[in-house]
């Protein structure tokens, strides 16, 4: 069985190992060839250790445990805030490909699979403002209300949004906790 490598560290031509850690908009990597060391070791060693001294200077990843980026990435098409895109969805299983609009919101769920909820506005030329508003205003509750579950440790539960276009699920308040004397 052959031995994995730690985070962050590759080899990407079979001739050294490669060190690659993304912050945001920025990388930072280095390069450690076999042939400068005076064995494979020794350079996955020295890779190693110049990783565990950028992790030392850089912030935690913002998509860790409880953390998340506090601005979309530049490449995204984030909506107002991180998690959460706006975008126009062919139906091509409908006569005539109508075109919806849909907030997309990424969640991750408790296996830790990485999911997409839908909150579809309707079709286009045929909604008014007001259903845009709750649906943009029922996506930031459900996305304010995972960030909540997960960085407290709690089970977010999405089954509550399934009836999304007839209750009002927003704003997500977190639960208060009475403390008695």
């Amino acid at each position: 069985m052959p031995r994995l490598l730690p985070d962050n560290i590759t080899i990407p031509s079979y001739d050294a190992y490669q060190v690659r850690i993304v912050r945001g908009d920025h990388e930072y990597s280095a390069t450690f060839a076999w042939s400068r060391f005076d064995s494979n070791e020794q350079a996955l060693h020295a890779a190693v250790n110049w990783r565990d001294q950028i992790l030392a200077q850089l912030p935690d990843p913002g998509n860790g445990r409880g953390g998340f980026r506090t601005s979309p990435m530049a490449h995204k098409r984030s909506f107002g805030r991180v998690g959460i895109t706006r975008y126009l969805k062919k139906d091509r299983r409908r006569s005539g490909s109508p075109v919806y609009l849909v907030y997309g919101i990424n969640w991750t769920d408790s296996d830790g699979s990485a999911r997409v909820k839908q909150f579809q506005v309707g079709r286009i030329g045929t909604f008014e403002w007001h259903q845009e508003l709750h649906a943009s205003l029922t996506a930031e509750a459900f996305r304010t209300e995972w960030e909540f579950c997960r960085s407290t440790g709690q089970v977010f539960e999405p089954d509550r949004y399934h009836g999304w276009t007839e209750v009002e699920l927003y704003p997500f308040l977190p639960p208060t906790t009475v403390i008695s004397s």
